[in-house]
């Protein structure tokens, strides 16, 4: 078998902000940044936004003998988060002011040079289920940086070991699956690749439905990634899986998950180059999720031209 060209070494994010609050949506944030960080080597920088009138910014700890009751309180909540990261990770607390959460942020995450944004959600009941609040659902429709919600209670495994990619029949997964194949590569984790063919997708391909994930991944990315995928399925590194059902709820509901599990995902076609836009298909499966969910901004152009040098 021909072995497919190996791309650079690469790495995953070296530096992870986590959008804190005291509250369990922060500690849930929290508990997913502590995983990541522990599986990529990556910082942590745990940021709190203020209102803009209040002047409390800068990196924890900042004592002043004219601190207020508000910028003690802030300094305790980041002291007791700070306190939660293992030892081992390099972790820096700081209050960021901004009129808007969600921009204050993201601007911060591109001050500090942060590969990725981590944000938790609020959920009830059993279930453990997504509900994603205002932040969130702004940053999921407008940043350049990639964005990982955290569930409602969710712990922080040892580390993760599995990182799953759901792709479907639309054109546009190129840049998901390669992301997820690196992504496998550098955090030594096994990689499943998931292919949704709904009745949802009628007209999206002009073929029948591929008969296996490798031939579904070549239709809807290229050659190159598919030999890569298949290399990595020979050797055992990854499993594939092609889920059905009438719609994607229906489809999603077939899968199982593992608590040290992440799952990939892309932005819909609707999204600007190297922004996100997150589709319906996540939001869809997003609602039933009981794991952490990435998603990656769009492709860029330069992007697009450098991965079809691979074709």
């Amino acid at each position: 078998m021909v072995q497919p060209t190996q791309q650079p070494a690469d790495r995953g994010p070296s530096k992870i902000l986590v959008g804190y609050l005291a509250t369990p949506a922060g500690s849930d944030a929290l508990n997913l940044g502590i995983a990541l960080a522990r599986s990529w080597d990556a910082d942590l920088e745990i940021v709190m936004v203020v209102p803009h009138s209040e002047n409390y910014s800068g990196a924890y700890p900042r004592l002043t003998a004219h601190e207020t009751i508000i910028s003690r309180k802030l300094n305790a909540w980041l002291e007791n988060a700070l306190a939660k990261v293992p030892e081992g990770i390099t972790a820096t607390g700081r209050v960021v002011s901004g009129v808007d959460e969600a921009n204050s942020l993201h601007r911060t995450a591109k001050e500090l040079g942060c590969d990725l944004i981590i944000l938790g959600t609020r959920g009830g009941g059993l279930l453990r289920r997504f509900s994603i609040g205002v932040s969130a659902n702004a940053l999921l429709h407008s940043s350049t940086i990639p964005i990982a919600l955290a569930p409602p209670r969710y712990q922080a495994p040892e580390r993760i070991s599995r990182v799953s990619c759901m792709f479907g029949t639309l054109a546009g997964s190129r840049q998901l699956i390669s992301t997820a194949i690196r992504t496998a590569q550098y955090t030594d984790s096994e990689l499943r690749l998931i292919s949704f063919h709904t009745d949802e997708d009628a007209g999206a391909m002009p073929h029948e439905i591929a008969e296996t994930v490798l031939e579904s991944l070549e239709a809807n990315a290229n050659e190159y990634l598919a030999e890569q995928a298949k290399h990595l399925v020979d050797e055992g590194l990854a499993t594939t899986e092609i889920v059905t059902g009438t719609s994607v709820a229906e489809a999603a509901a077939e899968l199982e998950w593992r608590e040290d599990e992440i799952l990939l995902a892309g932005s819909s076609r609707l999204a600007t180059a190297g922004r996100m836009f997150m589709g319906p298909r996540a939001a869809k499966v997003l609602r039933s999720l009981p794991i952490p969910l990435l998603v990656t901004p769009s492709q860029s152009p330069k992007d697009d031209d450098e991965e079809g040098q691979h074709e």
